[in-house]
This record gives C-alpha cells, structure tokens and sequence, in this order.
C-alpha cells in the first residue's frame, strides 16, 4: 500500500509540471523573476526554466530588435498604455529602444506581450509590430497606419541568437539583419525571395564567390542613366538589390572615394502593401552622391567594395 500511495503521488507531482513549452510559457508568465525593464533578460531565465524542466523542443532563435530613437512600437503590451485607433477599438502601446522574444517550434514568445497566449511567428508579428487601424498621434512620429509601421521596419536592426548560446551567456550574434526580412517570410524563416535586380536598374560586380548558402560580391554596382556606379548603402539594402533578404553586416567591406560617383540606395514600399510583404511590395531606390574628399571615416566618403548576402538557410532556424 505505502508504495501505491508513492507511486500515486509521485505521478500527480509529475502531472503538475509543464510538459509543453506552451504549458511552460503559462506557468512562468508571472514568475518573480520577469520584469518590465528586462525583456532579455526574461527570455534569458526562461530558456534556463525549460532546461531545468526537461522540457524539448525541435528548433528555434532568440530575436533581439533595435531602434535608436526609441520608435518600436508593440501595439500589444503587456505595460503598454490603453490608446483608441482612430476608426474605435482599444490597444495597448508600449515604445523602446529595443526589444527581444523567442522564436520556438514557429510560436513566438514574448513576456512583454499581453497575456501569457502564445501565437504563430506570423500573427505575432502581425499583432505586436503593426497597428490594426489608425493610432493616437504619437509624438515624432504622428498618428500611425500599417504601412507607415511597415516603413519604419526597413531601418530597424535585428540580430538573431541560437537558443542554447543565449541561455548560457546571451550570444554570441548568429546574424545581423533588418527587421522587415523577418516579416517577409512565408513561414517565420527568413528566406531568399527577391528577384535579380529592380526596375530598369541593372546590377553588375566584378566576381562573386558562393560560401555556404551565402555569397559574396565584390565591387558590386548599379546601372542609371546608362552608366554603372558604385553603390553606397547598408549592406541588406545592396543583398535587396542583388535579389538576396539576407546580408551579414560583419562581411561589409569599404573603400575609401576621393569625388567618386556614386549611387545611394534607399528601400521603400509599393503602394499597395498586403498584410505580410511579399518581395513585390519593396523597391530599390538610388540617387547619386559624391563624395568631397578622402577622409577615412564617415558614411559619406565610403562606397562598398565587397558584400555578403545569405539566405537564412545556413543558420538552421
């Protein structure tokens, strides 16, 4: 009989623990360890809390988003203030500098979110990154749509973890990016998706090397008004040009100009933007600079000599 009744309870013990990482995401939602002020460090505490439960899972990434002017905007908070879109109906808005969520099994999660709910990484990025209607007026940046939302994403910088190296100490970076590449995606994986070159603009480079499922172009250059110029960008827009989402900011390599042409290029949207993009809804813009002198430092006297795109597949997400 003693041992039934250790049985017994030793099953129901077992029963009270989480066995999903859903179950898990619940279960810690409102442990004392989460924090306002410390989205990191949250996601941080609960990789820890699902290996100390024992609890699997098959793949997935730590996101961490940044934006200098402190205009992210997460229209779903959980400490967010209660603000009305112009058309009616209630949000909850919250804006950092940066932010950073878990991307497991294709769910997202997120303690900063309202609710311990979990979703898709498609219609989380849908509810927390892009406003269902017109907002208040914010300051800055005035009252908000989805595409103007959208925009804003262009610029915004994303790196991306391995789970288990940011459980034991944050890093190190497995990727650097835009946040609009993860938007992209068809199924939450960033992923290759644009064509060879945009409008009438022609790309031209000198060699090209493949490294994995990334490549590498050098001096690589764009044709307007018939005539090819050297390209000064981010490197995500110049891989945009190339037909690549993906660049790796680490593999992006200057010369200096001295009064050298070149092109600038900029990304913006289509008119008609459909809930998720497509790569259809971005465009390559370019306008010409030139450079004034041969000061080794500064945007504005350098041009790409060299740039690696990837297509996500080689990080394994």
């Amino acid at each position: 009989m003693k041992k039934l009744i250790t049985i017994t309870l030793l099953i129901l013990n077992l029963s009270a623990f989480a066995n999903s990482v859903d179950e898990a995401f619940k279960d810690f939602y409102n442990d004392s360890v989460i924090s306002s002020r410390h989205c990191g460090k949250n996601i941080y505490h609960f990789l820890n809390y699902l290996d100390e439960k024992g609890i699997s899972y098959n793949s997935g990434y730590v996101v961490s988003l940044h934006e200098d002017v402190g205009a992210l905007n997460h229209f779903d908070a959980r400490w967010g203030s209660r603000e009305t879109y112009q058309e009616g109906g209630a949000y909850y808005r919250s804006n950092w500098y940066f932010h950073v969520f878990a991307v497991i099994d294709g769910k997202a999660y997120d303690f900063s979110q309202r609710n311990s709910k979990t979703s898709s990484i498609k219609k989380y990025l849908a509810d927390a990154y892009l406003p269902s209607g017109t907002t208040e007026s914010i300051i800055f940046m005035g009252r908000l749509t989805k595409e103007k939302a959208l925009k804003s994403h262009i610029k915004m910088s994303m790196k991306i973890y391995d789970l288990k190296d940011y459980a034991k100490n944050y890093g190190p970076v497995l990727y650097e990016g835009s946040f609009i590449e993860l938007f992209n995606s068809l199924d939450g994986k960033p992923s290759r998706s644009f064509g060879p070159k945009y409008s009438k603009e022609v790309i031209k480079f000198d060699s090209s090397y493949k490294l994995g499922n990334s490549q590498q172009f050098t001096n690589p250059m764009m044709k307007k008004d018939g005539i090819f110029y050297p390209i000064k960008a981010e490197s995500f827009q110049i891989c945009r040009a190339f037909g690549f989402m993906g660049s790796i900011n680490s593999q992006l390599e200057f010369k200096v100009s001295d009064k050298v042409k070149m092109l600038d290029l900029g990304s913006y949207f289509s008119k008609d933007v459909s809930r998720f993009i497509s790569s259809k809804d971005i465009r390559i813009s370019s306008s010409f600079t030139e450079s004034i002198g041969d000061i080794p430092s500064g945007n504005n006297f350098h041009y790409a000599s060299s740039v690696t795109c990837s297509d996500f597949s080689s990080l394994g997400l």
